[in-house]
């Protein structure tokens, strides 16, 4: 193995550590009483190794949030396939997601549920809005038949999307990903407008 990839293991550990600390120690106490200290020590690192990496706790913060949204836009849009009928595209981008979620089901608990970190929610919402506005034109001669514009559109369903998530996540995920990602897309209702 060269040097550079066990430069960048060591690295990737050192970020999963606090990752992982940081996690556990918001399932304790609010972000902002978590200091750089309490996260090393909970990652069994140094504070000098931590600020190789990060300025300080609210750019770790920082990245902790990008990493999250990121994901979520990852797992939508990965799925997004123009060639698959609309609801069965729509199913299929629910299930994956919601698997996700599930698998990660302690982080996106304190995301969405606890409000761990309350600017989660509105970042998730705008970074997927900005995306869906453009996917929104299937539905643009009904939309338009109802004057609703298509930003409006695109906040409502993300906004219904992630509540119903939030509450699927509160009642400690009673319902399978696919079972609930095809009542999703059966109450979409923008489905009922085309």
């Amino acid at each position: 193995m060269s040097n550079t990839k066990k430069i960048d293991l060591r690295i990737q550990r050192t970020k999963q550590l606090l990752h992982d600390a940081f996690v556990i120690l918001l399932q304790e106490k609010p972000f902002f009483k978590i200091s750089v200290n309490n996260l090393t020590t909970r990652a069994g690192i140094n504070r000098v190794t931590f600020y190789l990496h990060y300025k300080n706790m609210e750019e770790f913060i920082e990245h902790f949030l990008e990493e999250y949204v990121m994901k979520i836009q990852e797992v939508v849009f990965r799925y997004y396939d123009e060639a698959l009928p609309r609801e069965e595209r729509e199913k299929r981008i629910f299930e994956y997601l919601l698997t996700y979620i599930q698998e990660n089901r302690v982080v996106y608990h304190l995301l969405f549920v606890q409000k761990a970190l309350p600017q989660f929610d509105q970042r998730v919402i705008h970074s997927l809005k900005s995306k869906t506005v453009n996917h929104i034109h299937e539905y643009r001669r009904s939309l338009s038949d109802y004057e609703m514009p298509k930003e409006v559109a695109s906040w409502y369903a993300i906004s219904a999307m992630f509540g119903t998530i939030t509450f699927w996540l509160e009642q400690d995920l009673p319902y399978s990903p696919n079972y609930l990602a095809d009542k999703i897309v059966r109450l979409n209702p923008l489905r009922n407008l085309t």
